[in-house]
């Protein structure tokens, strides 16, 4: 199986970093490797220069798919309480990625 992705942190999903976390944290020589945001055709993305696309900024889930209500019930309450309208907002209210 060929992965084209792996959350090892075990509690944040990408999706979820602050959009200049990588590239502002990186090393010079690493900083072009690093994923970041970019306005894509749903919104933020999260991609990387060599063509990775991995989901849109503050999306569901470790592949930051669009929210769609009534798709998975435990998203739905999480939608309840605000979360993916405050992440439009940039309100990253359930991670703290310095911890």
């Amino acid at each position: 199986m060929q992965y084209r992705r792996i959350s090892a942190d075990c509690h944040l999903d990408m999706p979820w970093m602050p959009p200049d976390l990588f590239v502002s944290e990186a090393s010079r020589e690493l900083k072009d490797r690093m994923p970041y945001v970019e306005d894509g055709p749903q919104g933020p993305q999260w991609v990387a220069k060599n063509g990775a696309n991995f989901g849109l900024k503050n999306g569901v889930g470790p592949g930051g798919a669009p929210f769609v209500p009534g798709q998975n019930h435990r998203v739905d309450k999480m939608a309840e309480t605000g979360m993916y309208e405050d992440g439009k907002r940039d309100i990253r209210r359930c991670s703290d990625p310095h911890l």
